[in-house]
This record gives C-alpha cells, structure tokens and sequence, in this order.
C-alpha cells in the first residue's frame, strides 16, 4: 500500500481507552480490564485527502510532556530508582490535589518518565546537562503539575519545570514536523470499517476504496468502530508518521561546534519557508522557460537572494555611550576571574568529556522515547532494575498539607526590595568610577583615560580665567529666544546668526585658534567643509574648551573622527569685530571641495573605528539643547572626546552661514570688507575692452562683463547661502480676509499675508533683502497708510470727467431678457436631459462636497481580478453558509423560545464541486428546507426557484433533516453572517429550548467524543472575539466579526460590507416585512422572501472568497506551522513559539517554563524607544521619511542578541546576575574565553558574536527576512497580476507580523510565556541609539542642509528647507546609504517616501502629499492619526477636513478654504445635507461599562431598544449608529443622541447644526490650521447664521412619518414644535413679501385669503402652470428615486409594497435610502400646500370665465 496523506485541516484530542495501537506504558498493562486502565491521549485529525476524500485519522501514542533537570549519578539503577520514586510522588501529589481517594484505587497520571540529555535556551550554556522528561497521561494536569512542581511539593525540593507552557498539540506537530493546512504522510495506516465503495460516474475520484485498500489494513475490532461521519477513517501511530524524517538532528551546543564549522547561510531551518522557496522557484522556473534563459541560471534576481546575517559591512560603528565603561567592568571580571589557575584554557579543553552521558539520548532523540522498538527493551530492563530494591514505594515524598491548601488563592509572599538598595548601588559604582580616573585629569579638569593623555597637547592657563564670563555671553538671549548657537530657523522664522563678543576673538587670538593671512593678520577659523559636525557638546558650561570634530564623508565606507585644521581656503580673516550681517553673494562661502584627511594610522590610541560622534539624545523640541541637537554624555564620553590622535589643533567653528565683518577702519571714511572664502571654482573672466571708436554728442553704455546663465546661477545658489526655491507659505489671496494683527497661538506668533500688491516685498537689486531668503518681514505693511498715499497720487491728478448714467432696466425687460437666456440654453442641451448647470446645482445642494475619491463609487476595497500565473493548490475546505427564516411577531425580532423556524437556506461551496462540475452555473449549491405541513407551501416554493427543496412536516423534523444535510456534504467550515443570534446560532438555540436537542453534536463529525459547547456563559472569550458556537471537527467562521478584523469600515452591516467588497447595493427589509410577504399567500411576495434569502447565503460565501480568509489563513497555518483556528484565535506569542520551537528542537534547546509569578518578579523595562516630540508645523518644503527596515528584528540579528547567547549583566543587579526571572550562572572561564567575542549592548548585557554561536532568534529572524524579501521581488515582476499580488502580499505580510512580534515575546511583562526584560532592554537601547546615531550624522553633514523634525521608533522625518522635490530625491537616496553603511548587516535605512507639502501635528499624527518615486506627478493623500482615517467622528467631518486640506496644499490659500468652510457650514445650518454624513457609530460593549453615569449614547440607545424588544441586544464590539438633534435649551447632550430612524421618522427633529459644526467640524480643522496662524472658528464667527424654518402641516406630518392619514389630524399634532403655528409671509409662486401673513396651517376655508401675492392671483393662467410643474417635478424625483431602489431589489416596475409606490427597503448604509425618505416627505409638503390651492384657483379661473369662453379643465 502506498503512502497515506492527509491535510491537516482540523486537529483537537480526546482521552479514550487504551487500543493495541497505543504504547503499553507497563508490562502488567494487558492483564488489566480495559475499563480499569487508565485513559490515553488521542489526537485528532480532520482533513482531506489528495482528490477531497473526507478523512477523521485517530493518532496513537503522542503523549503531554515536560522537562525537569537531573542533577544525580548517571548509573542506571540510582537513575531507575529515582524515576520510580519520582513517578509514585508525582501520581501522588496530584491524587491528592483533585481530591482522588487513592485508598480504593491507585489513581495513574504519568505515562512514563525517562532521561535526556540537553541543552538549557535561557542563557548562553554549553555543554549538555541532564533532564528527566515526564510523560503525562491527560494534557489538562500539566499546568497543574508544573505548579506543584516549582512550589517545591514533590520529592522535597523546588524543580523548575521545562518546555510545560508549549502546548500538547504544538508539541506534537513540532515534534512531527506538521503544519496546519500541510499533509500528514503516514508509512502505515489502518481502515475502520466499513469502507467506501468506488465512485460512480457522477462523483469525484476516490484514491481509498474497498479496491484499493488491501483487506489486512481493515481494522473490525469491535473495540474500535467507527465514530465520525467521514467518508474514511483511519488509525495512525506516531512511529509511522514520516514528516518527522525531514528533521535532522544538529548538535552544535555541547561544544564549540559552530566557531570551527557554522551553519551553511543557504540551509533552510524551517521546512514551511523552504517550502515558499520551492513553490516560488517552480513559478519563476516556468515563466523563465517562456523567455529561454542560459543553462544554470537561477531563477531569483539579485536582490531576491539578499543575505540577511550579521554582518559588519566593512565598517566598524562608533561605540554606544557607555560602551568604554561596560569594556573595562569586562575585563575586571575578567581580572577576578584569573585570580583561580586557569592557565592553558583553550575552545578545545575547556568542555570535559562526559562518558557517563554518552549513552542518554538527546532532546531530539527522545521523541522516539515511546516507540514500541524502543520501549518495550526499556520496560524489560527497568524490571530487572527495580526488583532489587523492593522498597522504593516508601520513598514518595510529597507535601500532602500543604498541596491541600493550594485551593485557596495564592497571597503574594515575596514584598518587593526597598528601592534605596538600588540607589546605594547606583552610587557604589559611581564612586568606583570617580576612582578609577582619580589623578588622570587634564588642566581642564576633564577625566581622560591615562593612554590619551600623552596626545594632548597643554592647554594654557589663562583659558581658565574667564570661562563663566564668555559662556553667560554666549548664553544671552536673542530677540527673547533662549540662547545657544544657531536658533533654528523653524523657530525665529530667519537665518540664523551667532552673537560673538569681543572677548571670544581675544581668547581665540591668544589661543592660536587663528591663522594668519597673506598680510600677517590672525584669522579666526571658520570651518565650512562638508561634514562638520556644528553641535556644541551639552557640557558647555563645564569645559572651557570646545573641540571640533570632523567627520570625513567622502571616503566610502570610511567614517573617522578628524581634527586636522582647516585647509587654506576656508580661513576668516577679522581684524575687529563688527555685526554679524547676512552675506552678500561676493561673500559666500563656496563649498569645500578638497576632503578633510583621516587620522594617521600611527597613532597608540585605540582603533579609531571606536571614535564618539557627538550623538543627540532629542527631548523637548522648545528647548535651545534640543534645537541645537546636543548629546547628553557621561563624563566619560566628555572625557573620550577630548582625546584626539596625532598633533590635533585647536579649532572653534561656526554656521557657514555666517561671518565675521570688520569695522570702520580709522584710516579709512568707508567699511571694507572681506571675503570670506575665494569666489566659486566656476569664474566669469572679464573680457576684454572693445576697441570702438565713438565720435559724436551720444553717449554710449558699454556692458562690463556677461551675466551668468540660468544654469550658472541655479546651481550655485546653495553655494551662496539661498534657498533652491522658495515655497508659499499660507497666505490670504482676498486681502479682506487678511487678519489685521498677528496671531498667537501656542507661544508663537504668526502674522498671515496677502499675495497683493500691498504685500509684496520692495525690490531689491542687491540680493540682500530678507526676502531673498525666503525670510519675511518683521513689520506688516500699513494699508492704511497706503491707502492714504493713494488718495494723495488722487488728489494730484487733475484729470476729471463726468457722463450721464442710463435709467436702470424696467421689470418687464429683466423678464425678458431672462426668458431668452433661459430659451437659448435650454436649445443647447440635448432633449430629455437636464442641463449640465441643473445637475450641478443639485448635486452641490445635497450633499456636503468633499474630496474626489480614488474611485467612481467611493468604494474602500478594489475587487479581485483573475489570476494569470498563480494557480492555487486546491484546499479542499467546503464552506456551508446557512440563513433561516423566522415569522416574527410584529416589530420584534425573533425569539428562539417562541418563533418556529419557518425555512433554511444553506449554500456550499468546495473545491471538489467546483474540480468536476456537480454545481451551478454561480460554483455555489444551494438548497432549502422548508416547513410544509401539507405540501402546498413547498410546491410553490419549487415553482419559483430551481434549487434543492425539502419539505418537512414538523420543526424537529426540520432540524433533523439539516443534520442530515451536514453530514451528507460534511463541509469543514460553518459560516452566517451573524451565527450567533440568527443563522446557525438561532437553530440550535431554538431546538436546545424547544425539544432539548443538542444540535451542536448533531452538526459535529463525531457520533462519540464530541464536544461541542453554545452560549454566551459557556465562552465568554469566543462571544466577544471569535465565536461562541463549537461544532467538533468543524471550523465556526462569524463573518461579521471577521470582517470587522479585516476592513476598516464605518458600520458592518451586511449591506455595507458587500458594497466596499463586492460593490454591489443589496436591499434590507425588517423581519415584519419578511414575514408580511410570507403569510400573504401571493406568489410574487413568496418569491421576495426566497430570492432575499437565497442571495443573503451566497453573500456570505462570496464575502469570505472576495477577501480571500479561508486561503490567507491556510497559509499562515502552513507558514507558522500552527493550525487553522489557533491562526484566529491565538496570540502573537503562540506563533513565534511554534517556529522558535521547530528550530530549538533539532539543536537540543530546552525552553524553560516560568508561571505567572515568576513573570511578574523580573525587572520592568527601563528602556524606551526615541518618539521625538515633532516641531508642529506646516512644512511647504520636502520633507523625508526615512525607515530603518526591520529595525528590531535587524538589531537582534546584526548584534546577535538571543536568549541562547546571553552571558549575562557587565554590572550585577544587587549583588546579582539577574537575567530575566531567573539569576544566569555563568560557567567559570567563560568570559576569560570569550573575552575577543563579547558584543556588549547599550543597556550593560552581553552577548556571544556569531562566531561563537549565532543565536537561534537571529537564525530564525534570517530565514524570516531573506523568504519576505524574496517574496516582495517576485510581486514586484507580475504587478497586474493582482490574485497572484494579493496571494505574494498576504504571505508577506505573514513573514513580517511575525518577524516584528518577536520582539514582543522577549518584552511581554504581564502574559508573557518566556520573558526576559533584560533582552527587551538590549533591543530597544540599541534601536534607539541607532536613531540617535543616524540624527546626528545627517546633521553633521552640511551639504545636506537638513534638520530631523521628527522621529518614533524606528523612522525619521527629515526637512529640506528650500530644496526642489528631484534634489530631495537625491538627498534622501544619499542620507539612506550612508547611514546604512554606518550600521553593520542587516540593519538598513530605507527611504520611504518624500512629503510635499506636509503638515506635522503631534506624535504619529500628520499628513501630507506623497510622492513614492521620481516619476510620479500625481501625489497621493497619506494621512496618518488623524479625523480623515479615524472612525470615532462623522463622514462630513472626514469629508470636509481632507478637502481643505488638499486645497491648503494645492494652493496654500486660506481665503480658499475659508470659502470652502463656509459654504458647507452654510448647507447644514440650512439642513441641505444627507443625514448619513452626520452619523456616528462607535462600538459598544454592554455589560463593561460603569453605573455611576450614564453610558455612551450608542449603550443607551441600545438598551432603549431592548426594553422594547430583549433580543434586539448588540453584539459585543459591533458599532450602533446615532444622530444629535436639536433639542430645548439646556437639553443634556446624551438626551439629544437619537437613532436615525427616529429622526426620519419625527417630522418636528432636525440635526442639531450648531453642534456638528462648532464640536464635530471646527476642532479637528483648528488644530490644523492653528499651525499656520489661520482662526477657524472665528470664521465660522463672522458667517450670517441661517435658522432652517419649514412648512409643518397636519397633513405633511402624517405623510413625513409614514402614517397614512384619514382625515382624524388629532394622531399627528401630538408633537407639535413652535414651527407648526408660524404663518407664511411670502409668496407660494414668486416669493415677494406679502404684506399680511397667511395661514397654511388650518384648514382650507372658501373665504380664506390665498397664499399668494395680488399680482400671482390676478393671472391664474400663469400661476397655476407654474404651480403644477413645481408639484410634479417634486413626484418625478420621487419616482426616479423609488425606480433605483426598485431596480436594485429586483420589483417589477408595478410590483410595489401594497400598492403605495415605495419600496420597502431601510437600508441604512445606502444613500438612496435617505434621499427617498426626504423626497418622500417634500412630496408630501408640497402636495398639502399645492393641491388646496390648485383647487381655489382652478375654481376661481372657472367661475370668472364662464360668461366669456370655456373654462380650463385642470
């Protein structure tokens, strides 16, 4: 028989009676009754076979383990002895701790117990140690056992329990290398009878039948039969599973193995990842052959096989801060140490052979411990073993008393220390400190190491004098701004200057600190090379000496601390000093184009690899400190960085910006100055004079020199202190909205201008102005005074004329004119169609205007296109939707304990019936049951669809006939929309109330062992997470929870969601509705209620393949290696666990298993990641977004951090070496070993290199990060394929999730499963000095020009002020691979994107125009944090919000988008908007909130309704819409919070627009355009208020709120509002103002005055066309509107709800609905206030024109 596979779809287990195909643990077993032995674990497996046969598949002999150390003699009978003892005392104890009497009956509950060897993962250990591996009999005492094992209650002592977290069916799919939705291949299976048959012509292949299953591999024991529904079912042992083979054992920790032969780079450790490999290279191989590629060549591109290993990119980075410190506590432990004779310790002799542990297995080895080869031998032997010593049994040792108080609750017994204990030795190790350097100091009191002191040189004596002085000079105050070097120009809005006192210049004279030019005059240095780093040290006020360091960035690869003196060309010569001035171009520096030399190599220092760049640590963003990006160093860091190599000279340099003047000369009348550099490297020569001859009284100009080209001068502006391009700031385009005095707003001040001619600046020929830097003037112009300029130039001018002015146009000449505008446009505009400015008109009258949506219809989620180069393996996987129907009781919802169910309708879809055909054309069947007692029900129901129909006569034979139905198709997924309160939910709670059946076994695939549970109170977790229906052996899928995890939608109704998915609009009735149509007996109704039906359960189907659930979580099973539902409902640490675990196993890693106590006594985490406080601004220059790729996972790989390679803290943590929740024991010598091989982290840990061992979190990291980067180059080949695109992205995004939830598991404090702070710690600091190292290097480097504005974690916002987008390109490119060369492998600065322009707001919010690439010309909105893409406002507030924000960076005129604002301010107060741009939806969680207040609106709207109707509770999480009214003044906010439909309903209700516009629309806009000084609220101040004022009559109101009205007003003037009683003052017709009111609201009286003005009723034969054309064009957008929604639900144009003309659809989330609503109710308006008039005048015009011709008959 060949080899049998089956797909792991399902997995559970079960406890069952021991068979001969389970291990026989004792040799005594078989002389036992069956019933006496105890029960075994068996797993489960449901899945399919190779062509979709259903299989159940029983696996024998897996059984629980854990791990505890060993640490007696190796000979065989002491070890035997003490497994025995340890065996009786475990069953013991935990007889004991259920309450088991073990008087009548030994209670058993270790399998068995054996030794391994091992190696432990928490810690770097090498060299095996030994453990005993317990086996246990039911996997629910493990936690248990674990607990009365660390608490010290078995054999007398404390046992620290091993790998006891992992769980039973993780352990043995790593142990058999299985994965979910992967094959099981077994050597040899056996068949329970009876088997299938072999398959018709009709069916699907079968590969097992009674021909092809050989009749000795069918089992008939009677002790076995069969118990599940499944087409095949099979017993498999575990010895016979050949997964397992691939793994293959690597010893590599019991010794130094990896330092002499590592791991090949290319082996892949993960079989799941190696599979992606070979899936990926069959694709590409099959596309290569289309193209005929060379012999050998692979497959991947070069960038798909990028290596992701450490590696130190041939460049040494600088040290972190306190690296020096931590290196020599190194080797000071490394001293103490050598204090033992050590001597001759070498790799090779420092692990002694054990013989005694030759002959123990291996961790990896003893996953064959229970296989019957190796059992029984070891049964034998352990007999011989125990029979000499007879009285083991009396060697139990357990602690009875106090196992029985573990009952009660755990007191925490451990307080915690006193904090000054940390304190006093946070002082202890700084006075440690202040020894060591104690006498090593320089003149300036700067504590250097000794070996630096000799490269000093002696600084003189009389720098020390005056130190305080210069510095109070340098710290004044500049313009009220903090002092400090080089404000930032964000901040003072100029070019930044530095005050230089005189005494500066005299002490850098008398220093040396200048050079002396040609004329022997000294000259300060002003360095302006590329890369001077212009950062003053934060310890300016402790050192009175300043060093600059030059850091050489034109060498690749090369980053070495400079401080050579400048070269020639960059020296400032000044005699005095002068002002500081901005420069005049002759006086610009020019950029440096000789590079600065690298220190000598000759030097005693250390490497200068290990030099300190001055790294910021960024804090608060108003601070001079942080503006000026000063680090914050330890003394010994200030002490490093006095240290220079070579003859270093004593250099000050400043911004290049800024020079140095003379003053006036005493010898001269005028001020001379002097350049600051030579001119640019490009000169004008000066030609020569022309030769022209001139005679005559002409006089004749002659040009000195041509000017410079366009070219010359943009690429020399840089070079000249200007700005590329200079960006418009906001600004008002109408000077009448220009504020009259500035603003201010957060401690700033903004004063906005115009673009007119008043504001623009005066011309400056020389170039010196303001603003040719871009810097706007300090004083705003005075219009005032302008204007009366203007009126003087007026009065001046003598020029005067007058004329006379025509007579204004009669009213006759107005109307006729008009009519001939109105004849000749409407002649243009085709017949039948409204004119272009009618549709526009109405549109804009509708609906609030926002931003132009990516797509026609606005839909949130493209649809799926054909796939044309993926072919997807067939899963297998059928899905059953299923939707009942229930005649409910009025208004009320259906209630399981009083409404039978009506009909079922179920839909499947499986692969097998879409491979051969068996379905409709739609690859769906479907099917119904329906309830007929006498048959004539179902025969109408068979006439109007063509699908399956059964009839049954009763309800319980209903439900039997669905069971029946299950189990006939035996789908592996059940799915509804919402199962809990209808769809499946509702069946099997109505026949567990009804006739107490439990429908959840029934629906399972087992007849015996089934577990399936229903019920909020049975599991919590599931009703709020996933779902709280189990169906055994099959997977629950709530669609509408699962959507609500995968889109990001506003409201998850059914209808929402298949319009953003599907794009499709589907009608929603209410359960009164469905059941009206299904008791009327009218066929056309009847066939409403099966077509609403049947298509409801094929959305559900169509819903889960659109996003494509079931395969993106098939193949994360595959990929993680987890199964199908723990992918749903398992956390992030279970999926890191499976693949570390699959990776520790073969190595022989034991992972340790600490308990909720143990995770809790760890240190917190001391470390943060650097979340810079952004400069809050409106950014109209570039601005960079630079992201380190993977930084965490790139750190933990780059610098090898892992728990296996953790040797421990530098400095110990109150006298200990606490790591984690444990004290690591370093093994002595290890550090004298390793000490070349130490990686020390920021935060004091250390870790082995690779060389030594490469830690097993990196490896798995590795394979993670190569898989995902050759998975994201294959999407970028097949772009248009987007099935293939979304299949590539899902596994992706798999890859990453996982690789950055790694860190997770180390830092998880409070649920953690293996913690270890310490490791977090190690992460975070070197992440964050990474980001700190890369602010500080951009900053460094001149030419760039940039300043970081912001920075979180792992990702940084970088501002190019004054650079075009193409330079920022280049920029940005450059910054990103220079950074990454500074990093070793694979730690990678990636460039992003480029924002322009950008509007940053606070931490991780800000939005902006995205540009991705050189070539894209349109940008894209990227908005992150803010209103836009939250859903806790309203769509008018996103809608409105985005739209000015485009227009601001379009245009960056405000006087746009307070006209913008305004207009949609002015619709909702006229109340022109639709009511669902104004909902809110927000999720509710009944049952979690507190009774002190009351709730949120949605909770109280909710709970209102189930007082009226208990079943019509929400769902735990789901979103309830509501509306704010306007209410009475003083009315509470939460009482004013209405559901839609009561607003639709009440006539009198209307939304409350002061709210939504002062609380809703004006915040989020504010805290945007505060930032560039625009009020918005008070444009809001200055708008005329429009108070909305309707016509309110009797009989409108009835036909508002649906009620039909029988000429009884009383029903509908209960609610009447102050609206009701006002009478009309204008004109029905032409709207003039009427001198006397008229009563609309009473009833029409014959001697009432019409509603019309005198003149519209003197001509009634123009009023009453008039009149009527405005009535039926009002019921023409009527019955347009209904015409859509018939369409969509399928009516005939005829067939309406009772003959009314409406439809009864109430969808919420289709605006249609809303539109047909209002126009319902304006029809109604107007038909009450047109048709009595109609008929007055009707009856005038007849009566007056009897006597002089016929009368019209209207």
């Amino acid at each position: 028989m060949d080899g049998f596979r089956v797909r792991l779809n399902c997995i559970d287990h079960y406890q069952a009676t021991p068979t001969r195909y389970d291990p026989h643990l004792r040799r005594d077993d078989h002389r036992l009754e069956p019933s006496k032995q105890p029960k075994v674990p068996v797993i489960r497996v449901f899945g399919s076979t190779e062509t979709g046969q259903k299989v159940c598949a029983h696996v024998h002999g897996a059984f629980p383990y854990l791990y505890i150390e060993y640490r007696g003699p190796l000979d065989k009978p002491t070890v035997s002895e003490y497994i025995y003892a340890l065996h009786l005392s475990i069953d013991r104890a935990l007889a004991i701790n259920y309450r088991r009497d073990q008087r009548r009956e030994p209670q058993r509950f270790v399998a068995r117990v054996t030794l391994v060897k091992g190696v432990p993962f928490y810690g770097f250990h090498v060299g095996y140690r030994y453990y005993l591996k317990i086996y246990m009999l039911n996997p629910v005492v493990m936690t248990r056992l674990a607990d009365l094992l660390l608490q010290g209650l078995v054999m007398g002592q404390k046992f620290q329990p091993y790998e006891a977290h992992l769980q039973y069916l993780l352990q043995f799919m790593a142990d058999y290398n299985l994965y979910g939705c992967d094959y099981l291949d077994a050597e040899n299976v056996m068949f329970r009878a009876p088997i299938p048959d072999p398959a018709g012509p009709d069916d699907p292949p079968r590969i097992w039948d009674s021909n092809t299953i050989l009749p000795e591999a069918i089992t008939s024991e009677m002790s076995l039969p069969r118990a599940s529904h499944c087409s095949i079912e099979v017993d498999i042992c575990v010895q016979h599973i050949s997964n397992r083979k691939a793994v293959k054992e690597r010893q590599l920790h019991h010794d130094f193995i990896e330092r002499e032969h590592p791991i090949p780079s290319d082996l892949k450790l993960v079989h799941s990842m190696a599979g992606l490999w070979k899936d990926e290279t069959k694709r590409r191989e099959k596309q290569m052959a289309k193209l005929k590629p060379k012999p050998g060549s692979s497959p991947f591109p070069q960038e798909a096989l990028v290596a992701m290993s450490a590696d130190p990119r041939h460049s040494q980075p600088p040290p972190w801060i306190h690296e020096e410190e931590y290196r020599e506590e190194v080797q000071q432990l490394i001293e103490q140490e050598n204090k033992q004779d050590r001597a001759g310790l070498t790799f090779s002799n420092y692990i002694k052979p054990d013989l005694d542990g030759d002959g123990v297995q291996t961790v990896i080895q003893s996953v064959e411990d229970l296989f019957p080869e190796n059992l029984l031998p070891a049964l034998g032997l352990e007999q011989k073993l125990l029979q000499v010593h007879t009285g083991i049994a009396s060697s139990i040792q357990v602690d009875e008393k106090r196992i029985l108080e573990l009952e009660v609750p755990e007191q925490e017994d451990q307080l915690l220390l006193d904090d000054s204990d940390e304190d006093r030795s946070k002082k202890e190790h700084e006075s440690r400190l202040e020894r060591r350097f104690e006498g090593k100091k320089n003149p300036l009191g700067i504590a250097i190491p000794s070996a630096s002191n000799k490269e000093l040189e002696t600084f003189p004596g009389d720098l020390q004098q005056q130190p305080q002085r210069l510095i109070a000079e340098l710290k004044r105050e500049i313009k009220g701004l903090h002092g400090g070097f080089g404000v930032s120009g964000l901040r003072s809005g100029k070019r930044p200057s530095i005050p230089l006192p005189r005494e500066l210049l005299l002490e850098a004279t008398a220093l040396e600190l200048t050079s002396r030019d040609a004329n022997g005059q000294r000259a300060a240095s002003e360095t302006t090379g590329s890369g001077v780093l212009k950062r003053l040290p934060s310890d300016l006020e402790n050192d009175a000496s300043v060093k600059r360091l030059r850091c050489d960035d034109h060498r690749e690869g090369s980053h070495q601390i400079s401080a050579k003196p400048p070269p020639p060309e960059l020296i400032v010569v000044a005699d005095k000093l002068g002002p500081i001035a901005p420069l005049s171009p002759s006086e610009a520096p020019a950029p440096s184009s000789q590079p600065s030399k690298t220190t000598g190599k000759g030097s005693s220092q250390k490497p200068q690899g290990n030099q300190t760049l001055n790294f910021p640590v960024v804090k608060d963003s108003h601070d001079p400190d942080t503006i000026l990006r000063l680090s914050q160093r330890s003394a010994s860091q200030r002490a490093d960085e006095g240290t220079f190599s070579g003859s270093a000279r004593k250099q000050v340099s400043f911004d290049p910006l800024v020079s140095i003047h003379e003053a006036k000369s005493s010898s001269a009348a005028s001020t001379s100055r002097t350049p600051v550099t030579p001119p640019p490297t490009k000169t004008l020569s000066t030609p020569p004079r022309p030769n022209i001859y001139w005679s005559g009284q002409t006089t004749m100009f002659l040009v000195n020199s041509a000017p410079p080209s366009v070219a010359e001068v943009c690429s020399t502006m840089q070079s000249y202190g200007l700005p590329d391009v200079i960006y418009q700031d906001a600004f008002y385009s109408k000077d009448d909205d220009v504020p009259p005095r500035p603003r201010e707003y957060a401690a700033r001040e903004y004063r906005l201008d115009g673009n007119t001619l008043p504001y623009l600046p005066d011309f400056d020929p020389t170039g010196q102005s303001p603003a040719t830097f871009g810097v706007k003037p300090d004083v705003a112009p005075d219009l005032a005074e302008i204007e009366l300029r203007y009126e003087k130039q007026q009065s001046l001018c003598t020029l005067r004329s007058w004329e006379i002015a025509e007579p204004p146009p009669t009213f006759a000449e107005v109307s006729g004119w008009w009519d001939e505008k109105e004849k000749r446009r409407t002649q243009k505009v085709r017949p039948g169609r409204p004119a272009p400015g009618t549709q526009t008109q109405m549109a804009e009258l509708s609906q609030i205007v926002g931003p132009t949506p990516k797509n026609t219809h606005g839909f949130k989620y493209s649809q799926k296109q054909k796939s044309t180069s993926v072919q997807h393996e067939a899963q297998y996987m059928s899905t059953m939707s299923l939707e009942v129907h229930v005649n409910s009781k009025g208004k009320l919802l259906p209630n399981p304990e009083e409404d039978e169910v009506q009909c079922i309708f179920w839909c499947l879809r499986s692969d097998e019936q879409c491979l051969f055909g068996s379905q409709s054309d739609d690859n769906t069947i479907t099917g119904i049951v329906v309830l007929s007692g006498d048959g004539l029900l179902a025969k109408q129901v068979r006439s109007q669809t063509s699908c399956q129909v059964d009839e049954e006569a009763s309800e319980l034979d209903l439900l039997v006939k669905m069971v029946e139905i299950v189990r006939t198709h035996d789908p592996d997924i059940l799915t509804g929309y919402e199962v809990h309160g209808s769809s499946w939910g509702y069946l099997v709670e109505r026949a567990m109330h009804k006739y107490e059946f439990d429908l959840c076994n029934e629906f399972s695939r087992m007849r015996s062992e089934s577990f399936g549970k229903f019920g909020k109170n049975t599991d919590a977790w599931g009703s709020k997470i996933t779902s709280n229906l189990h169906v055994t052996g099959r997977h629950i899928i709530n669609v509408w929870r699962a959507m609500r995890g995968e889109l990001n939608l506003l409201q998850y109704s059914m209808e929402n969601v298949v319009w953003h998915l599907l794009h499709r609009r589907i009608p929603h009735y209410s359960w009164q509705t469905l059941t009206d149509w299904y008791l009327s007996g009218r066929p056309r109704d009847l066939s409403k209620v099966l077509r609403y039906y049947l298509k409801k359960a094929q959305m559900d189907i169509e819903i889960i393949e659109a996003n494509e659930l079931i395969p993106r979580t098939s193949e994360q099973a595959r990929l993680l290696g987890v199964d199908f539902f723990s992918v749903f409902s398992r956390g992030s640490q279970f999926k890191v666990e499976s693949i570390m675990f699959r990776i520790a196993k073969p190595e022989n890693f034991l992972l340790v298993s600490p308990n909720r106590k143990q995770v809790g006594s760890q240190n917190a985490l001391e470390c943060l990641p650097l979340v810079m406080e952004p400069q809050s601004a409106f950014y109209p220059s570039p601005l960079l977004v630079l992201d380190f790729q993977s930084l965490y996972p790139s750190v933990m790989i780059a610098y090898n951090y892992c728990y296996s390679t953790c040797l421990g803290r530098v400095v110990s943590w109150r006298g200990t070496n606490k790591m984690g929740f444990t004290e690591y024991k370093r093994r002595e010598g290890l550090l004298q070993l390793l000490k070349d091989h130490i990686n020390i982290a920021p935060n004091g840990m250390m870790y082995t290199k690779p060389e030594i061992r490469k830690s097993l979190l990196a490896k798995m990291l590795t394979e993670i990060l190569e898989t995902r980067v050759m998975v994201k180059s294959g999407m970028k080949e097949d772009k248009d394929d987007k099935t293939l695109q979304k299949l590539l992205h899902n596994r992706q995004l798999a890859l990453k999730l996982l690789a950055n939830v790694t860190y997770g598991y180390t830092s998880a404090s409070f649920s953690g499963r293996m913690p270890c702070s310490e490791i977090a710690d190690s992460i975070v600091q070197t992440g964050r000095e990474t980001l700190e190292r890369a602010i500080a290097y951009i900053h460094s480097v001149e030419r760039w020009g940039a300043e970081v504005v912001y920075g979180d974690t792992d990702s940084l916002f970088v501002y190019l002020k004054g650079r075009t987008r193409e330079q920022a390109f280049d920029i940005g490119a450059e910054i990103a691979k220079e950074i990454t060369d500074l990093n070793p492998r694979p730690v990678k600065l990636k460039f992003e994107k480029v924002y322009h322009p950008c509007v940053l707001l606070a931490k991780k919010r800000y939005v902006g125009y995205k540009y991705e690439s050189r070539d894209q010309t349109v940008p894209e909105f990227d908005a992150k944090g803010i209103e836009t893409v939250r859903r806790d406002g309203t769509p008018a507030e996103q809608k409105i919000e985005e739209k000015a924000l485009k227009i601001l960076f379009e245009t960056a005129d405000l006087s746009q988008v307070k006209e913008y604002f305004q207009s949609q301010c002015s619709r909702i107060m006229r109340g022109a908007v639709s009511i669902q741009d104004f909902l809110f939806a927000k999720e509710i969680k009944l049952g979690s909130y507190s009774g002190k207040g009351p709730g949120p609106p949605g909770a109280l709207i909710s709970t209102k309704r189930m007082l009226e109707d208990a079943r019509a509770e929400p769902q735990y999480g789901e979103r309830v819409p509501y509306v704010v009214v306007s209410g009475a003044p003083g009315a509470r906010l939460i009482d004013r919070c209405v559901a839609p439909e009561d607003l639709l309903n009440d006539p009198h209700a209307s939304l409350d627009a002061e709210y939504y516009i002062s609380k809703n629309l004006i915040p989020p806009l504010e805290r945007i355009f505060n930032l560039v000084g625009a009020n918005v609220r008070a444009w809001y101040d200055e708008m005329p208020k429009v108070q909305q004022v309707r016509r309110l009559e009797m009989t409108s109101a009835a036909v508002a709120a649906g009620m039909p009205n029988n000429g009884n007003n009383n029903n509908t003037t209960a609610k009447q509002t102050l609206e009701f009683f006002l009478n009309s003052t204008s004109c029905l017709t032409c709207n003039v103002k009427m001198s006397k009111p008229t009563t609309t609201n009473d009833p029409p009286s014959p001697t009432a005055p019409l509603p019309i003005c005198t003149r519209c009723a003197a001509t009634p034969s123009t009023t009453m066309p008039l009149l009527r054309s405005r009535l039926s064009a009002e019921q023409r957008r009527y019955t347009d509107v209904v015409k859509v929604c018939q369409s969509c639900a399928g009516f005939a144009p005829l067939d309406v709800s009772g003959g009314g003309g409406d439809v009864p659809c109430d969808s919420r989330d289709c605006p249609v609905f809303y539109t047909r609503v209002k126009q319902r109710a304006r029809v109604g308006v107007e038909g009450a206030l047109l048709e009595p008039l109609l008929g007055r005048l009707g009856g005038r015009r007849g009566g007056g024109m009897e006597g002089v011709g016929e009368g019209l008959d209207w």
